[in-house]
């Protein structure tokens, strides 16, 4: 038996700057850019458990029961598609349970991306496969975007696969004058987990009606990226500025930062932000919190609100009387990993 445990995440700043759509378009001075997001990733999580089967049939445990002779019969397209290119049928027959600490459908939080890389880490673990955070968050965000056309970006992946509080870089060039090569650097914002408990005192999160897909809301802001180009240079600019308020330890800042952020991003789609939301965001910021945002794409999920520690507990009662269920913030250290393998 293999048991892979895969965080989720929050992302602060930069979100939409992850898209191949934005850094891979021109600047004025004829190069590409570089996109930015800052974040962390939390101690809710997706679980893989992968055994063996006495068949050579492929066994898939989620809100559904499949049993199929090949990956290509299965219904959930992820697992589909992970197990396509990562089963080695040779190695018999398999059977894969996943479960979650939070509905994965529509939270914001990057469940999609924190199952895909969970399952190529079991894959490759039970195959006795060397995999590097980098090739799993590559591979994972291959089979997203390039085999199934899901509509986001990359940063999901990389939180999935690294863990920890992260600023990520995106940039890209064209190889050989016809191809573009996309290079991604991870640079760890907070190793100490006394410092990560400080940060995390900081936010709060609060469930926002049902979930939702995300794919109408990133189509659309995939689709308004080259027009909103100058819009998404301003939220870049943001992220170093935030890295070092947080590498510093001054929290203070990152209400307004996030405040401001979160005005420019509800301008990169029109269905991001809508009255639920809007009302949810009104109420933090009236019971005071100094600024937050919608988690992942928007339109329904999780907002994540800033606010000073000492001011927690009323803001969480007065957002919990108001019928939004609060879940607190505890950031992880840890990407994909395995926390056991019998094999």
């Amino acid at each position: 038996m293999i048991i892979v445990k895969t965080p989720l995440r929050c992302s602060l700043f930069g979100g939409g700057s992850d898209l191949p759509e934005y850094y891979r378009a021109n600047t004025e001075f004829g190069s590409t850019r570089y996109g930015r997001v800052a974040g962390f990733t939390i101690d809710l999580s997706t679980t893989v458990v992968l055994t063996k089967r006495m068949d050579d049939k492929i066994f898939l445990g989620w809100k559904e029961y499949e049993i199929v002779d090949k990956p290509l019969d299965l219904k959930h397209e992820l697992a589909r598609w992970a197990l396509q290119c990562f089963w080695d049928k040779n190695n018999g027959g398999i059977e894969i349970k996943t479960m979650a600490d939070i509905p994965t459908e529509g939270t914001g939080l990057g469940s999609s991306a924190s199952f895909t890389v969970g399952l190529i880490k079991a894959l490759a673990e039970y195959n006795n496969l060397e995999i590097s955070r980098d090739e799993l968050a590559r591979e994972a965000f291959h089979i997203e975007r390039n085999m199934l056309g899901h509509p986001g970006g990359k940063q999901d992946q990389y939180y999935a696969a690294y863990g920890g509080v992260c600023l990520f870089t995106f940039h890209s060039w064209l190889k050989e004058g016809y191809a573009y090569q996309d290079y991604v650097r991870n640079d760890q914002l907070v190793y100490a987990h006394k410092e990560m408990g400080k940060l995390e005192s900081w936010f709060s999160l609060f469930k926002l009606g049902e979930g939702r897909k995300s794919e109408s809301v990133l189509s659309e802001q995939k689709e308004n990226t080259k027009h909103n180009i100058t819009l998404l240079d301003k939220m870049v600019e943001m992220v170093p500025i935030a890295a070092k308020h947080i590498t510093s330890s001054h929290y203070e800042p990152l209400g307004e930062m996030l405040h401001t952020s979160w005005e420019m991003k509800k301008q990169l789609a029109s269905n991001i932000s809508n009255t639920m939301i809007d009302e949810a965001y009104a109420y933090g910021r009236e019971f005071g919190s100094g600024g937050g945002k919608i988690m992942g794409a928007g339109g329904s999920g999780f907002l994540l609100l800033h606010h000073q520690p000492e001011k927690r507990g009323s803001l969480v009662s007065s957002m919990e009387a108001k019928g939004y269920q609060y879940f607190p913030v505890k950031i992880s250290p840890y990407g994909s990993r395995v926390i056991y393998n019998s094999f």
